[in-house]
């Protein structure tokens, strides 16, 4: 099963955004380099009624190795918030609409991870809001927009 998530309504007006991952490594973590992560886009438009993105709406903005170099200093057993990268939207080729992004970890064929918790991702942009953890370790919705330093 490759894992996945999708964050919907990414308002017409972000040109960019952070994109994290909320996982959990544990202490027998393994997961070959040359997996990666699929990002795809559509304009949430293209959503048929049941709120499922019509798979010819959806299109490659890039492919990420996963996981990413550094992984081993990160923490163990413990909820992650892990910084991915910055995408670029290509307003172009999308249009002025709000979009829905589409992550997908992809595996090659056979056993392709061990002692990995995906639990979900999430976009930063300018003026958004986005999920963060709180002393429970379940993901809530935040209240007011990020801040990046």
């Amino acid at each position: 099963m490759d894992p996945w998530a999708r964050v919907e309504q990414i308002p017409a007006s972000v040109k960019s955004f952070d994109l994290y991952v909320y996982h959990v490594y544990g202490d027998g973590f393994y997961m070959p380099l040359q997996e990666g992560l699929r990002i795809m886009l559509a304009p949430q438009a293209g959503m048929n009624p049941e709120g499922e993105i019509w798979d010819k709406s959806l299109a490659d903005v890039c492919k990420i190795k996963w996981p990413l170099e550094g992984s081993s200093k990160l923490p163990r057993n413990k909820m992650v918030k892990q910084r991915i990268a910055t995408i670029e939207i290509d307003r172009k080729k999308f249009g002025n609409v709000p979009l829905c992004m589409h992550a997908v970890f992809q595996s090659h064929g056979g056993p392709w991870k061990s002692d990995w918790t995906f639990e979900a991702v999430a976009v930063e942009f300018s003026g958004g809001v986005t999920p963060r953890l709180d002393r429970s370790q379940k993901i809530n919705p935040q209240n007011e927009p990020p801040t990046f330093n």
